[in-house]
């Protein structure tokens, strides 16, 4: 039985009553609003979260856009959205057994965490020059399209990504127990990059990245059950905080270059193509020691989880607070 690193508990509470203004018959240029709780009813068109303030849905559904605005948060249970769900600065949209038709597009937002949902297009969070972008958690989610980070945490476990991933100066990108269609690429990471029993079908890239870069299960960061399957060339180049590569067939070459350390190749690797470039080879009880001083490997899961948690209760706080709107 695969052990998650994370669990959020599930939004409670939430009322039946309805904290959704509309109008009728359903138009394309209705806007509704929602400040509060609402449960299992239909929003004919666009749904606006204002600015700072929190909503609530469980069972809802909505036939247009979902807007997060500035500051605001959407905690929701078991809904489904026919549009995108669109996130503003510092804003927060957390996904629970949901649906999602379109994409999940953050703008220098808080974050998004994800769990059981299903996103038929692209996952992008991204930041400005003066503004980091939001964060990423998933869980045995779903996303049809891309997921492109510029910015903040990126941790997905247990999902599927039928397109690829692109993270490019973000704080970390971790994957744990994750498929990917496509092709990852991790670039500029402060915290550069864990990788563990994933698979990845297209090629790999990590460049750049100052933090330690671990490709397969074993590692000096963390260890997990299951080798890594790479499907087409792992290229690791210019990372500065280490890179570590062990337990994963490859079905193709492993580029190491530029890498200061020198990568580390341990000896449960499969490539079917050859290992170029600088590295070392690792004897076992290198490993051993590696992993008997790593820091835990929960410790980034538990910090971002965290930050989620209090974000989620503050949002229910308030929306119980301003219960249901009058119809």
């Amino acid at each position: 039985m695969k052990k998650k690193l994370f669990a959020l508990a599930a939004a409670a509470g939430v009322v039946a009553g309805s904290s959704l203004i509309w109008a009728a018959p359903a138009s394309a240029d209705i806007v509704s609003r929602c400040v509060g709780e609402a449960g299992a009813v239909t929003v004919p068109g666009d749904l606006v979260i204002p600015a700072g303030r929190a909503c609530t849905l469980t069972g809802t559904t909505i036939q247009g856009d979902v807007r997060v605005a500035n500051g605001a948060d959407l905690v929701a249970t078991d809904i489904t959205v026919e549009g995108d769900v669109i996130g503003q600065e510092n804003s927060y949209a957390e996904l629970t057994d949901s649906e999602v038709a379109g994409q999940l597009n953050l703008r220098t937002a808080f974050g998004t965490y994800l769990d059981g949902t299903e996103i038929a297009g692209n996952l992008v969070t991204r930041g400005t020059d003066e503004i980091a972008g939001g964060s990423i958690l998933t869980a045995d989610t779903t996303v049809g399209g891309n997921v492109v980070s510029n910015g903040g945490e990126v941790l997905l476990e247990t999902s599927d990504v039928a397109g690829n991933v692109n993270s490019n100066g973000s704080y970390y990108t971790d994957l744990y127990e994750t498929w990917v269609d496509g092709t990852v690429t991790v670039r500029g990471n402060e915290l550069g990059s864990i990788n563990c029993a994933v698979v990845v079908q297209g090629r790999a890239l990590f460049a750049d990245n100052a933090g330690p870069v671990q490709l397969g299960s074993d590692g000096p960061e963390t260890s997990c059950e299951g080798t890594s399957y790479w499907g087409a060339n792992v290229t690791a180049s210019g990372n500065t905080g280490g890179v570590t590569v062990d337990n994963n067939i490859v079905n193709g070459n492993v580029a190491l270059n530029g890498n200061d350390p020198v990568a580390t190749v341990g000896e449960n690797n499969v490539v079917r193509g050859e290992v170029r470039g600088d590295f070392e080879e690792s004897a076992p009880e290198a490993a051993a020691q590696r992993m008997a001083v790593a820091e835990a490997p929960e410790t980034r899961a538990d910090a971002l989880q965290k930050k989620f948690e209090e974000r989620t209760g503050a949002a229910e706080v308030e929306a119980e607070k301003a219960g249901a709107a009058r119809l």
